[in-house]
């Protein structure tokens, strides 16, 4: 009788089964019971901050599509207008000084080598930024489909240290024209530190500041 209720093939008694539940159940009690509280507490802190107003908690996150904004004129406008304040930086600015002082350059020629420099570079990325209102990732996530999990993190590593050194230039060139206008009132650290805290806003509260200053 023990063989035929322990018989696979032939079903288990239910008291056994229900013997097996409760002790999963009292099992999964205890292992939750034990567990620090430091994880919850974080994930509480996390919460709280998430739901600041305005602060950019996406992340990586796909955008689903009830959530995406509708093309329109507009939007391209505000997009063009985005990039093109960005590419007007003090770094850039600086860069395009290079052709008359290093180069012998005039200002013609340095203005049609920026120009055509600009639309290679724009190229490619601007090819996979086409992919981002498509599928709803950012680049970086979209280099998955094209290279695979572990080779596009090459690129995300070589995006880090390309963007350390930009915004450390930036940061630098800035706090030396705020220090310029200011008539040498305001020191070159503390224009850096200017510089750094309009980043911050923009990087904690999300890209809708910064398309609020561009309108």
């Amino acid at each position: 009788m023990a063989s035929t209720q322990n018989d696979p093939e032939k079903g288990q008694d239910p008291t056994t089964e229900l013997v097996r539940e409760g002790t999963r159940d009292t099992l999964s009690c205890t292992d939750h019971s034990t567990k620090p509280n430091l994880l919850h507490f974080l994930r509480r802190v996390n919460d709280g901050i998430e739901s600041l107003a305005g602060f950019e908690a996406r992340g990586i996150t796909r955008v689903p599509p009830e959530e995406r904004m509708p093309p329109s004129r507009l939007a391209d406008l505000q997009v063009f207008l985005l990039w093109f304040g960005a590419n007007i930086s003090a770094n850039n600015m600086t860069t395009g000084l290079f052709g008359p002082l290093i180069f012998g350059l005039g200002f013609k020629d340095s203005v049609i080598c920026a120009i055509i420099g600009c639309l290679l570079g724009s190229a490619s990325t601007g090819y996979m930024a086409m992919w981002g209102p498509a599928s709803g990732n950012r680049t970086m996530v979209v280099l998955r489909c094209f290279m695979g999990y572990w080779p596009s993190k090459l690129p995300c590593i070589l995006n880090i240290v390309l963007l350390v050194g930009y915004i450390t230039l930036n940061f630098i060139i800035t706090g030396q024209i705020l220090s310029a206008v200011g008539s040498g009132e305001m020191s070159i650290a503390v224009g850096i530190v200017v510089a750094a805290l309009v980043c911050w806003v923009v990087a904690v509260f999300g890209m809708f500041v910064f398309h609020t200053y561009e309108r």
